[in-house]
């Protein structure tokens, strides 16, 4: 009975001990994921964004999403125009740049992003590590995330985001992987990297929806969280931007707000 006893007792030990083991090879498989992210956010992020830092001095920036009241906004004269993803289907705005990351649309809707303004819109796509888009496969919410052809990437111009757990806003975004969260963000932090002495926020809007028909309306109430982030290091770093809210639905307050009877 004791020598059972015994017996089951290391039997236990050698059980804890594997999975201790297994836990320490897991931390280290995803430590090394995050080290291989970096170093590729070093080399690709420094090729894609160096070149504008500072860029949009004195200028004012229009930052665009796909939220529902996006679809009433007319063009500001004179001013740069950040979309992302859909947002180019919006016929009344002609953008200066594009972000996308999130390859959940058609193949249709792909194409048009690719294809857009190809001699007039520098485009940006989003590299999702391996770690975040492991994790993405079995989060209810995140499972509609793909990643884009490589092809895309030779199209335009590539960048990192961070990893899940790392959703840390960039420093500086031309040697660290950008915040994701939502594309917004990335694209925020290129336009803040630019250093304009404005940024409208146009169909940012924390809601549900998009000012498109889609099959997924995905709920954006949570990125009120990420804004104030977003805030935060904006007034750390770039105090002297200001940043206005057209029309804003969930992000009222948030930073100076406007309102426009289109």
């Amino acid at each position: 009975m004791k020598n059972q006893l015994k017996i089951n007792s290391t039997l236990e030990e050698i059980g804890n001990e594997l999975t201790c083991i297994e836990k320490i090879s897991q931390d280290l498989f995803e430590k090394n994921n995050c080290i291989k992210n970096y170093i590729q956010s070093l080399q690709i992020n420094n090729e894609t964004f160096k070149m504008y830092y500072n860029s949009f001095k004195g200028k004012k920036i229009v930052l665009v999403g796909s939220g529902p009241t996006a679809k009433n906004h007319i063009q500001i004269p004179d001013a740069i125009y950040i979309g992302v993803n859909n947002a180019c289907l919006l016929k009344q705005i002609q953008f200066d740049f594009l972000f996308c990351q999130d390859f959940y649309m058609s193949q249709e809707l792909q194409d048009v992003i690719v294809n857009y303004r190809n001699e007039e819109c520098i485009k940006f796509f989003g590299i999702i590590p391996d770690n975040r888009f492991a994790q993405c496969k079995v989060t209810p919410e995140a499972m509609h995330v793909r990643r884009g052809y490589k092809r895309y990437y030779d199209i335009g111009h590539p960048y990192y985001i961070c990893e899940l757990y790392e959703n840390n806003t960039a420093y500086d975004i031309s040697t660290e992987p950008l915040m994701a969260d939502g594309i917004i963000f990335c694209a925020m932090q290129f336009a803040l990297y630019g250093h304009p002495d404005c940024i409208y926020l146009v169909g940012c809007d924390c809601s549900k929806g998009f000012f498109y028909e889609a099959k997924q309306a995905f709920d954006n109430t949570y990125m009120i969280q990420l804004w104030q982030k977003i805030k935060d290091m904006k007034n750390e770093l770039y105090p002297d931007v200001s940043v206005v809210s057209i029309n804003p639905i969930g992000l009222k307050e948030m930073f100076e707000d406007i309102y426009i009877d289109y």
